[in-house]
């Protein structure tokens, strides 16, 4: 798929097997969730996520994301890891993780935006290498730009 070099590659077309696969017994080790939080706080992982807030157009002149441009990066993301997901799945995904992300505001600041996007790299990176986290966040960022630019992602 178009962003699956270096993940987790038992993932299925549907989003409800994919949800069921996620918990990874050794990644909930104390010693593993204590390395995740710094991993969150790695200068390189914060830097890749700072970087692709600050090349976001669709942001307000507040610097906040607005629900459908949530929308559209969500499904371009779910695009690009998993290419054959149905459209309208997508949409109900990005629609439920909106809920979920923005924590029930009708805009998302940089924090939720943040929070977000690692807690989904981090779901789909095995192991907890800074450098692959990076390398995912970035070819997320690079379908996410796709999308904004027009690319139709239904």
């Amino acid at each position: 798929g178009a962003f699956q070099q270096g993940v987790r590659l038992n993932r299925t077309n549907s989003v409800c097997d994919d949800l069921k696969m996620q918990g990874d017994e050794d990644m909930l080790s104390l010693s593993s969730l204590l390395y995740r939080n710094n991993l969150a706080k790695d200068p390189r992982v914060q830097q890749t996520i700072d970087h692709w807030w600050g090349s976001i157009k669709s942001k307000d002149q507040n610097g906040h994301l607005s629900k459908a441009s949530y929308i559209t990066l969500s499904i371009a993301i779910h695009k690009g890891l998993v290419p054959d997901v149905d459209g309208s799945d997508a949409l109900k995904v990005a629609q439920e993780d909106w809920v979920a992300d923005s924590k029930g505001k009708n805009k998302m600041d940089y924090s939720s935006f943040y929070e977000a996007m690692f807690n989904l790299v981090y779901t789909w990176v095995d192991g907890l290498d800074p450098k692959k986290h990076c390398n995912l966040l970035v070819k997320m960022q690079q379908g996410h730009a796709k999308a904004e630019a027009g690319d139709n992602m239904l």
